[in-house]
C-alpha cells in the first residue's frame, strides 16, 4: 500500500467542499471555522478518479474511503499551516529547538523563521518522507516580510548559486529560494549545482542535489504554476505542468551517475495563488502511477512578495 499525506492548508478554506469531502465525515476534530484540523493519510491507490465536488473546478479526486488516518496539526493564527513541533521536554513543555545553524534561522511551532520571512509547513513529515519509497505531496507556505529582495540574506550556498548561470530559462529566482527553504526543512547542505551534476546519459537536468545525513543526497527539480500575472490558471495546465516535469524528474533519475546518484527526488512547485496550489494537488491525485513514481511533490505559496515565483529577484 503506498500512501500520501495531503496537507490542506486553511487559507484554502474557500474550498470548503474539497476539505468536507476529504475529512468531513470522517474526523469530529474538523472544524472549518477553527485554527486546527487534520492532514489525511490517504491510499493513493485507492484514490480513484477525480469526482466532482461542487463546480467542476473544485474536484478533488479522492473518495472518502481513501482517507484512512490522521494525524492533528495546530494551525498559527494566519491560517497557515505549521510545523509540528516535537522539541518538548519530558513534562511535555515546549522547548526551544536546536537547528545547529549559526545563520539567521530559528525554529518554533510556527515554523522557521529566516533573514526572509516564515517558511509554514510539513518540514518534519517532508523529511521522513525522504526514506520511503512512496511517492507524496505537501503543501508549504513561505511568507516572505515584504521587503525587496537583498541578495545579502542568502546563505553563502545560495549567494553561489545566484551568482551562477544555470541551464536557462526564467528559473533562477526559484531555484535559489528553492535551496534556502529546503536546506532548512530537509537540515542538509548543497552538494552539486545544475551545470555540475553527472549523467551518463543525455537528456534533462535536475536542478541541484543536496546532502544530507549519512552520505544520501535528494535530487531538486524546481518549476512554476504560473502562467502570467493575467493568464488563468487551469486543472490541465496543472496535469500538463506535473507530466512533463515528473517525466524528465524520472528521466534525470536513470540517468545520473554512480558518484552523484541520488535516494529520492523533489519536485519542487512555487505558485503565488491559493487556489492553483489546489490545482496542482487535483491534477497530482489523477496522474498515472508511473508519472508520480516515489517523487516528492512540493507546493510552496509565495506570499508578502512575488519576486520569487515571477523570477523579478533576478532583475
Amino acid at each position: 500500500m503506498r500512501t500520501v499525506a495531503l496537507s490542506v492548508r486553511s487559507a484554502l478554506l474557500t474550498y470548503s467542499a474539497l476539505i468536507l469531502y476529504i475529512v468531513g465525515c470522517t474526523s469530529a476534530d474538523v472544524l472549518l471555522d477553527s485554527t486546527s484540523f487534520d492532514v489525511a493519510a490517504v491510499d493513493i491507490d485507492r484514490v480513484a478518479a477525480a469526482d466532482a465536488v461542487g463546480p467542476p473546478d473544485m474536484q478533488t479526486g479522492v473518495s472518502l474511503d481513501a482517507v484512512i488516518s490522521f494525524v492533528d496539526v495546530q494551525t498559527t493564527l494566519d491560517t497557515s499551516v505549521a510545523v509540528q513541533d516535537t522539541s518538548r521536554s519530558p513534562e511535555g513543555k515546549d522547548v526551544p529547538a536546536d537547528t545547529g545553524d549559526d545563520d539567521d534561522t530559528s525554529q518554533d511551532s510556527g515554523g522557521i523563521q529566516t533573514p526572509f520571512g516564515m517558511i509554514i509547513g510539513d518540514c518534519e513529515q517532508l523529511l521522513s518522507e525522504i526514506a520511503t519509497e512512496s511517492p507524496s505531496f505537501f503543501f508549504q507556505t513561505v511568507d516572505f516580510d515584504g521587503s525587496a529582495f537583498d541578495a545579502s540574506e542568502l546563505s553563502v550556498e545560495g549567494i553561489e548559486m545566484f551568482q551562477e548561470d544555470n541551464a536557462g530559462g526564467s528559473s533562477k529566482c526559484t531555484e535559489v529560494f528553492s535551496y534556502e527553504v529546503l536546506s532548512r526543512c530537509l537540515e542538509a547542505s548543497l552538494h552539486k549545482t545544475e551545470n555540475k551534476i553527472v549523467y551518463d546519459a543525455q537528456g534533462p537536468l535536475t536542478d541541484y542535489s543536496l546532502a544530507t545525513g549519512e552520505a544520501s543526497r535528494i535530487g531538486v527539480s524546481v518549476t512554476r504554476a504560473y502562467k502570467g500575472p493575467i493568464l488563468e490558471y487551469t486543472l490541465s495546465d496543472a496535469v500538463d505542468l506535473l507530466e512533463k516535469k515528473l517525466a524528465g524528474v524520472n528521466e534525470s533519475s536513470d540517468n545520473v551517475s554512480a558518484q552523484d546518484e541520488w535516494e529520492k527526488q523533489v519536485l519542487h512547485v512555487w505558485t503565488l495563488q491559493a487556489d492553483w496550489a489546489v490545482l496542482v494537488s487535483d491534477a497530482w491525485l489523477i496522474l498515472e502511477s508511473d508519472y508520480q513514481a516515489d517523487t516528492i511533490v512540493l507546493v510552496t505559496l509565495e506570499t508578502g512578495t512575488n519576486y520569487v515565483t515571477t523570477n523579478a529577484c533576478n532583475e
